[in-house]
């Protein structure tokens, strides 16, 4: 034998969220336990919102508008050896904090990474550019005549060739 205030003191034992709600619902659709305002409740057909989650037999989990207007995530889950369905119904901006939170945090997260990637970039940009730069700047003053102009050859890879070549080139350049 199943005892409904019993029942009710389990229910309302809960710890629920705030604007979250739970129904115990008979096959009639009758509210048999409720938290909260069970008072308001009990024995009085069930809330529209829960109508028709107890008519679907079955478990189901999704979301609906509440008769209050409120988006609510909800399950639906039908108890073994009664007739009864557990409704539970939690305020969607409850139930989604969370998710928000995290996608806060890792749309933070990950902007903070692409500043650093950009950083980064720029750096190694620059450390190829400046050699570039700097055998230009070689290339013109021999131009306009300051054949004793000289390029690092110290550089890196290619350019380091690169600034040796130039320089032989100018010393051909001088010695004429």
């Amino acid at each position: 034998t199943v005892h409904l205030a019993s029942l009710q003191h389990t229910i309302t034992a809960v710890p629920l969220p705030a604007g979250a709600v739970v129904t115990l619902v008979d096959a009639r659709g009758t509210v048999l336990a409720r938290a909260p305002e069970a008072e308001r409740w009990i024995g009085r057909p069930a809330p529209a919102d829960a109508r028709p989650l107890a008519a679907r037999g079955g478990e189901w989990v999704g979301e609906l508008v509440a008769v209050d207007g409120a988006r609510r995530l909800a399950a639906h889950v039908p108890l073994a050896d009664v007739e009864w369905t557990v409704v539970v119904a939690v305020p969607a901006s409850t139930a989604y904090a969370g998710v928000r939170r995290e996608v806060r945090r890792d749309l933070l997260l990950g902007g903070c990474a692409l500043l650093a990637a950009l950083g980064l970039a720029a750096a190694i940009a620059r450390r190829l550019v400046r050699p570039v730069q700097a055998l230009a700047l070689d290339a013109q003053a021999i131009a306009a005549g300051d054949f004793e102009r000289r390029s690092r050859t110290d550089l890196p890879g290619e350019l380091g060739t690169l600034a040796g070549a130039f320089n032989a080139l100018a010393a051909t350049v001088a010695s004429r």
